[in-house]
Formats: C-alpha cells, structure tokens, sequence
C-alpha cells in the first residue's frame, strides 16, 4: 500500500479555512488503497484555542487518516520529522503554494535532505488566480522565485480544473520544466439528493452568500449586484470573518445600498450543514474572484439551488448548460435574480428539479476512479 503524508494548513474537524479541508477529506475517504498520515495545526483558521481531545505528538484516527496536530512555532518540528523519517512516506502531498509551515519548510527540508527525497505531489488550491495573487500582490511576487526554487525541477502538480493548470503555467512564468508532471482532476463532490428541495417558505425570498468573508470571496459584488434588485428578499450571509477591516466596509456598503434589514449576518456555518441552508434559499449569490474548484458551489446544486456565480470558476460549462446564471454582465445577472426570485410556487419546483437534474449530469460526467496517487 502506497503511504501519502499529506501536508495541509487545516483539517477536520476544521472548517474556518473553507475549501481546502473539503477537498483533502474527500479525496482521502474516497480512497482507500492508500494508506494517509495528515500533518497539520492543532487549531482552526484564525482561532488560538486547539482542539479538544487531541494529544501533541501523536497521530490520531480521522476517518481513514492517521493524523498529526502540531502546535504552532518549532515545537513538533523535530518529533514529526522523525515520523516521517521512520514511516518512509512514498509521496509528500502538499495542498498550498504559499503557507509556510505546511508547503514552503515541507519542501526545503526534502530540498536538502533532512526529509527524505520522495514524489512530491502539489496542489496549488487556487492560490495562483488573479483574484488570489490581486491580495497582498507585492509580498507573493517577492516570494515567487524563492517558491520556484523550492518546488525544483521535479514534481507533479495536481489541478482541480484545466482553469487552475492554465493559471499555475503563468504563475509560473514560463513553459514548465520537463521534470514538471500535471495531473487534472476534480476533487469529489458532494452526491446530488434524491429529489430537488422546495426552497424556503412562502414569503420573502432568500438570496443566499455562504462563504469566507473575504476580499476574494466577493460579497461586496453581491451587495452591488442586489442593489439593482428591486424587489423585497432576504440576504442572508454565512461564513468566517477572515478580514475585519473588509467586513467593516460590506456593512457599509450594504447600509447605503441596500433596504435597511435586508442583509443578515447569520455567523459561521459548518460544512455538514450546507445543503439545509441551501434548501431553505432561493438563489446562491457567489461573485467570487476566483476558486479552483467551489465545494459551496456543488452543495448548493446538489439540492437544487440555482447559483450566481462569475466565470472564474470550472463551474461556468455546468452553470451555464441549466445550473443557473454565470455573471457577464451586472445589469443581466441582477434580471436572473429578479426573474429567479419572481418564480410562482410551481415554476420554482421546476426550475430547482432542473437544476438538480443538471448538478447530477455533471456528477456522472466528472467521477473519476483513477488515484491522483498512482504516479
């Protein structure tokens, strides 16, 4: 059995840091020829108190994983070092291109030796689209060489979408090395329900945006989208507060913008939960700036829940073939909302059957049996 250490910044039962931990879950319960070990921190994105229940230097079972929970700093340094060099991992799978602790030491210390040379798996997690590298531009381009030389001349790239692959090669400035491998290929999604929800109650309706409240998660394109929405509804707003300051200025926005009441701050939801809120919405507004893959996106359809999204994803084909409306233009995805949200009782039912009949050909179309570990 093949033994992958997965290098990752958060992990369950995280959920702050939003897709990431989604995606390495997933691909690792849905395998189960390989044998995973899972490094990562003892605590969840922007939080300083750990996880209840988990002993420092050790590996602890989750799911078919065995994991270890580092505390911060140096402390575990030298214990998971040793781990590693006892269990001879056969493939080091690293799920950022620019977290310090979790891609950039991992690397150097196999650059020289003090791990020992194995395949390198990399998985950039949408870390070089415009949107993301547009955030705190200067830093990531002073450490771009610096990452060039870390990663080498020999690895093999996992992408979630032809998209991501497309951005990686100009991140990376040039035609990739020979010794430079890619594979391309959707992280598991969520199964599509039995039949289509009903959408919430008679009544207002809910226009819904779950995801991180950040810069490249693009609420604040959704609050001017909706300010040209003329009609009564319900934004109802999920998800972590990772930028204060941006926050601050949603609101703001929001408060000249948009009816007073109409957005609501409905806190923090865990993953498990997303497809009840999803039911209970009428649309899924989500103008991000950029995602490689959008697990939200897939909880969504997977109940019928028509989404709103900008064609900086690999959802624009399943969007655009029934799934809903991909934003080209403001002023059309603004009539879609109204259209969407103007449906009688009967044409909702329909339109959210349609939407699932759409999310389950993609489903059927995207399964993949083939191990992104078989290098």
């Amino acid at each position: 059995m093949v033994a992958v250490a997965v290098f990752s910044g958060g992990y369950l039962p995280g959920f702050k840091s939003g897709g990431p931990i989604a995606s390495v879950s997933r691909i690792i319960e849905s395998d189960p020829d390989h044998d995973f070990r899972v490094i990562t921190r003892n605590h969840d994105e922007g939080d300083t108190t750990p996880y209840p229940g988990f002993q420092p230097r050790s590996w602890e079972s989750v799911g078919r994983a065995k994991v270890a929970y580092l505390r911060p700093g140096m402390k575990d340094l030298g214990w998971i070092v040793n781990q590693l060099r006892g269990n001879k991992p056969d493939v080091y799978y690293l799920n950022s291109l620019h977290n310090p602790w979790f891609t950039l030491l991992p690397l150097l210390a196999i650059k020289i030796h003090v791990l020992p040379r194995r395949a390198v798996l990399l998985a950039p997690r949408g870390e070089t689209s415009m949107g993301a590298l547009g955030l705190k531009s200067k830093k990531k381009a002073g450490w771009r060489p610096v990452i060039k030389w870390l990663i080498g001349r020999k690895v093999t790239w996992h992408f979630s979408s032809a998209l991501e692959e497309n951005e990686a090669r100009a991140w990376w400035g040039s035609d990739l090395p020979s010794g430079h491998r890619t594979i391309v290929q959707m992280d598991p999604a969520v199964e599509p329900q039995s039949s289509a929800s009903a959408g919430p109650p008679p009544g207002i309706p809910v226009v819904t945006f779950a995801s991180r409240i950040d810069p490249k998660k693009g609420l604040d394109e959704a609050i001017r989208l909706l300010a040209a929405v003329h009609a009564p509804l319900d934004f109802r707003v999920y998800g972590v507060v990772s930028d204060d300051e941006y926050w601050r200025r949603c609101q703001q926005l929001a408060n000249e913008s948009l009816p007073a009441g109409t957005l609501r701050y409905m806190g923090p939801y865990q993953p498990e939960n997303s497809q009840a809120i999803f039911s209970e919405s009428t649309v899924f507004l989500f103008p991000t700036r950029g995602e490689n893959f959008g697990h939200v996106v897939a909880e969504a359809l997977s109940v019928g829940c028509p989404v709103v999204i900008t064609p900086t994803t690999p959802w624009t084909a399943a969007i655009e073939a029934g799934c809903g409306h991909v934003i080209r233009a403001p002023e059309l995805a603004a009539a879609y909302v109204i259209e969407v949200l103007d449906d009688t009782e009967g044409f909702s039912v329909q339109r959210r059957t349609e939407v699932l009949t759409c999310y389950r050909v993609w489903s059927e179309h995207e399964k993949e049996p083939v191990s992104i570990f078989t290098l």
